[in-house]
């Protein structure tokens, strides 16, 4: 069980602050009990409501510990770039990646989605509007799980996974 003012991952929603837990007046079952999120980068009152026993999308973010070995392994984590596939089964493949919910996962994905933006560059390729898509979605997440944990922006978190990566793309794709 989660508690008051624990930040979680939650699905696609990214970082979520846990700002109440209890029941809600306008749930179709009253006795039901929900975990109350609500995002610390944006500015608005809106809120998520999850059932406290259907939470299965919802994990604590990483300490700063665990996003700074992230960072050290990021260039070591081996991905296979996915190229000419139908862009249905591409979609498919990337979809599946972030649905695990696990970081693990979404570091594969932000590094394949990376990699593969490297190639097009150096072929004169464009992206396609699926890896564009995906990549956008994955850097969310990531910037912010990795801005709670160390105490910076998204923007900066963006910058240290980016340059994680950078230090040794080439060396991934034979370039």
């Amino acid at each position: 069980m989660f508690h008051c003012g624990d930040y979680v991952a939650y699905g696609s929603a990214g970082v979520c602050k846990i700002i109440a837990i209890g029941k809600i007046d306008f749930a179709d079952n009253p006795k039901k009990v929900y975990y109350t999120l609500g995002s610390p980068y944006i500015k608005s009152d809106t809120k998520i409501y999850v059932p406290v026993d259907a939470c299965n999308s919802m994990r604590l973010t990483i300490t700063a510990e665990e996003a700074l070995s992230c960072l050290n392994k990021l260039p070591e984590i081996e991905v296979k770039v996915t190229r000419n596939v139908k862009t249905n089964l591409l979609e498919m493949h990337y979809h599946e990646m972030l649905a695990t919910h696990e970081l693990t996962a979404y570091l594969k994905l932000f590094k394949e989605l990376y990699l593969k933006e490297k190639i097009c560059e150096k072929t004169g390729k464009k992206q396609g509007q699926a890896d564009l898509r995906y990549q956008d979605k994955v850097e969310k997440l990531l910037s912010e799980e990795f801005a709670i944990a160390l105490h910076i922006t998204p923007d900066e978190a963006k910058e240290k996974l980016y340059k994680a990566i950078d230090l040794t793309y080439a060396e991934c794709v034979g370039v």
